[in-house]
């Protein structure tokens, strides 16, 4: 062990440095047993030079623990240490990835009038009511006898004249655009051609042959975004020499993830064809990223660490899904005969999961799952917290005051941004949450309860189901409900003594299940197709809270939240 007389481990600062070196001078002795320096004061040339060595040791030590801080995934401060970490684990940061939305287009049917067999075609694009761009996926084939199909809509756009375009290659890594303005280059987006030879993007060059005209896209240490070649050993190194031609898609990252009723125009090229028909984004748009940021890339690296991008085992499974950008929980459900059902949230808030990201979740599971089980992909339901509050205010503060603070504080705790799939809600959470604001002195809830997700049972669009109230509970029951012809509906309790047929659809719909002591009212809205079969479950208010399904539990809307506020003076 090396040992020092002058100073220890421990004293890193200037001053602990000189205090030590300067009362080690005392220790120097003569023969006589006398100190040999006894002059300490500012100008003595040996205290002048002990405080220079004192303010270098301390600059030093301030890069050694620098260097040792960068070099752990969990302490890094830069950026670029971040990647790095990431390279040992074989994981490229992640460019933009773009939202996507469901947009339902609707039109009429009546009589002998089944409408227009009507092909709309993949690329079709949609215009949202900001001026951005969004892609149709697939070709959809919208029947004859339907009034209603899908799309799936992407958030981007092509640029196909970029900077890069008719240069030489002269080797290395290429790097792209940085300078956007409020797009950027989508990670999956890139087209990359090198004299008449295409090149294919990859993850990862660990499978890559020598001959393999392979490329990845990342961001460099220098925030970056960058084409990066083989080695020559896992993938081709391009000739010096060649002419790049590069096209890539832009999208705006977060600004994409638009509110719900964003787009609402169809395409003139449907216009001329369908005279009578609408689209409507019922729900928000998700998963629309920037580049990776840097907690986002450590907790990816995390990961990457710890399943080396292979779905082994259940706990890979939910690893790998949280991994992909846009989506922020991950929940497995347990079918008959090796089957699971996995429930997936979007990292953007409370929306639900378009069907262009199940769809790519989908592909990305395929491509890296060992288990012996068939997964299938689903969204998440979202259940809303329904709330009516007593609240007496503190002096001096106004109703309007109370109100604004009682709703951000119900936003910032319940949103989709910090909600997990299948979470609790406890009523004495939300007393301490209210009751200690600074605005209020008096709290009393006089309801409380959750307006469930209807649960696709068969067919392929989201019922629009609202729980207006509970007047009475009797613990919690399922009901099944199906769609029926001229705007009807019929509703069985899943104990099988309860029915009613052909109930008109309304904004507020009386249920009275006196058999198993249930009275609530309901409102449906939207589209739907005949023969379409949902279920849904109604508890017990004012008690807490469980989800039993696969739900997010949240409160994202004002009109949920009902005050009677009494300001005190």
């Amino acid at each position: 062990m090396l040992s020092n007389k002058w100073t220890n481990t421990l004293s890193r600062s200037y001053q602990s440095i000189r205090t030590d070196m300067i009362s080690a001078l005392k220790d120097f002795k003569g023969k006589d047993g006398r100190p040999l320096i006894t002059d300490l004061s500012e100008g003595n040339i040996f205290v002048i030079i002990i405080s220079l060595f004192a303010a270098i040791a301390e600059v030093l030590h301030y890069y050694i623990d620098n260097m040792a801080r960068e070099a752990f995934l969990t302490t890094a401060r830069k950026y670029s240490s971040v990647v790095n970490q990431g390279l040992l684990v074989d994981y490229h940061a992640h460019l933009a990835n773009p939202a996507t939305v469901d947009v339902i287009l609707s039109r009429e049917l009546q009589g002998a009038n089944t409408g227009a067999k009507v092909n709309i075609p993949k690329g079709l694009v949609f215009i949202d009511i900001f001026g951005n761009h969004w892609e149709n996926t697939q070709d959809v084939k919208w029947d004859n006898n339907s009034s209603s199909c899908i799309l799936s809509l992407v958030q981007h756009e092509l640029i196909e004249d970029t900077p890069l375009n008719n240069q030489i290659y002269m080797g290395g890594n290429l790097v792209l655009e940085n300078n956007l303005g409020d797009s950027f280059i989508e990670h999956q987006g890139v087209q990359l051609i090198l004299n008449n030879d295409t090149w294919a993007q990859v993850d990862t060059f660990a499978y890559s042959k020598p001959t393999d005209k392979h490329f990845m896209v990342t961001i460099d240490e220098s925030s970056n975004p960058i084409i990066m070649f083989g080695d020559g050993k896992f993938g081709k190194i391009p000739d010096v020499g060649q002419k790049i031609t590069i096209k890539y898609y832009v999208t705006k990252g977060e600004k994409g993830n638009i509110s719900s009723n964003s787009i609402i125009k169809v395409p003139s090229s449907l216009t001329s064809i369908l005279l009578t028909a609408t689209c409507n984004n019922p729900n928000s748009a998700g998963d629309g990223k920037n580049y990776e940021d840097m907690e986002l890339l450590r907790s990816h690296v995390a990961i990457q660490a710890r399943t080396m991008g292979i779905i082994v085992t259940r706990n890979d499974l939910i690893d790998c899904v949280k991994s992909i950008p846009g989506i922020k929980d991950a929940k497995l459900e347990e079918i008959f005969n090796r089957k699971l059902n996995l429930y997936i949230s979007p990292s953007t808030g409370d929306t639900t999961v378009s069907s262009e990201m199940i769809s790519k979740v989908s592909n990305i599971i395929q491509d890296k799952n060992m288990l012996a089980n068939r997964v299938t992909v689903k969204s998440a339901g979202v259940s809303k917290i329904h709330l009516s509050l007593d609240i007496t205010g503190k002096p001096s503060y106004k109703s309007s005051q109370i109100y604004n603070e009682v709703l951000m504080a119900l936003y910032d705790s319940y949103s989709g941004n910090t909600s997990k799939i299948g979470g609790n809600i406890r009523v004495s959470d939300i007393y301490a949450l209210l009751d200690n604001l600074p605005s209020v002195d008096y709290l009393y809830i006089k309801k409380f309860f959750i307006s469930p997700w209807p649960k696709i049972v068969k067919g392929d669009i989201q019922l629009d189901l609202e729980l207006n109230d509970v007047e009475k509970a009797n613990g919690s029951m399922t009901y099944l409900i199906t769609m029926g012809v001229d705007n009807t509906f019929n509703l069985r309790s899943t104990s099988g003594n309860f029915v009613i047929e052909n109930q008109q659809i309304s904004n507020n719909i009386l249920i009275e299940d006196t058999k198993n002591g249930f009275k609530f009212s309901i409102s449906i809205k939207g589209t739907y197709n005949l023969g379409s079969r949902y279920e849904f479950t109604i508890s017990e208010p004012n008690i807490d809270y469980e989800d039993t399904g696969f739900n997010q539990i949240v409160f994202d809307d004002p009109s949920l939240l009902n005050t009677n506020i009494k300001e005190t003076l």
